[in-house]
Formats: structure tokens, sequence, C-alpha cells
């Protein structure tokens, strides 16, 4: 228990710094590597909260997506407005909600596409974006959840 709070704390400190040092080097390189880091964060995220990772610790759930990775997305925005401005704030969240929006669309697709060849039924009321089809990003124990 004590050693994943460590390793969950350690998580999110390399996504602050992460985070920070991306919009650190934005006069040398720019804004895009900045937007690139969100948009896989934000990726990450929807990827790591579908697959319902948490750390239990001292009778308290932290969801792994909303502890660490949605966290560094707001330290990303509040960055960027206090740095750069409201027009940069704009493109970041705008950045943010296109990929939180485009990531449900891709998985229902796939989703579709792979449940005809795995002899998945899937339904059109309830598509859970679980990736089930990216088993390989998560670890081996990972069991996704039922499109029932």
């Amino acid at each position: 228990m004590q050693r994943d709070m460590v390793l969950l704390v350690s998580e999110a400190l390399a996504a602050y710094f992460l985070v920070l040092g991306t919009h650190a080097l934005r006069h040398r390189f720019g804004m895009a590597p900045f937007y690139a880091l969100l948009g896989g964060i934000t990726a990450v995220m929807s990827w790591v909260t579908d697959a319902g990772v948490s750390v239990h610790f001292a009778g308290i759930t932290f969801m792994v997506g909303s502890t660490v990775f949605y966290t560094s997305l707001l330290l990303g925005v509040f960055v960027v407005y206090v740095f750069d401005g409201p027009r940069p704030t704009r493109i970041t969240i705008s950045t943010v909600a296109m990929i939180s929006a485009l990531l449900p669309a891709i998985a229902a697709i796939l989703h579709l596409q792979t449940g005809r060849r795995y002899g998945v039924v899937s339904s059109t009321q309830h598509i859970v974006a679980d990736l089930h089809w990216c088993h390989h990003l998560y670890v081996p124990t990972f069991r996704p959840r039922s499109t029932k």
C-alpha cells in the first residue's frame, strides 16, 4: 500500500514537471510541443480512466487518471493562462477538448470494426471506450469491462 502511494506521487510529480518543463521551452521551440504533450496526456488519461486503474491508501481510493493526468492537464491550462494570456489558453482548452471528443469516437469506430472480427456483440446504445483491442498498452492483468 505504501509503495503504491509513493508510486502515485512520483507519477504525479513526473507529469507535473513534464508539463512545466515543456512549457518552459516554449520560447525555444514554440507552443506546438506543449500542445502535443497535453494531447498525449489527454489520451493517456482517457485510457487509464477507462481501465479503472486506482490506488487504495488509508481508506481512500485514488483514480490514477484523475489524480495524475487530469490534474496535470489543469496545471497546463493554468500555467498557459498565467504566463501567456487568454488567447493561448483558448487554444490549449480547444486542444484538450478536441482530443477528448475524438478519443471516444475513434474507440467506437474501432470497437465496431473489431467487434465483428472477434465475435464481440456491439451495442449502439452503450459503446464503452474500453479499448479492449489495445490490450498491449495495459498490464497483463487488466480485464476490460464488459459491453453488456
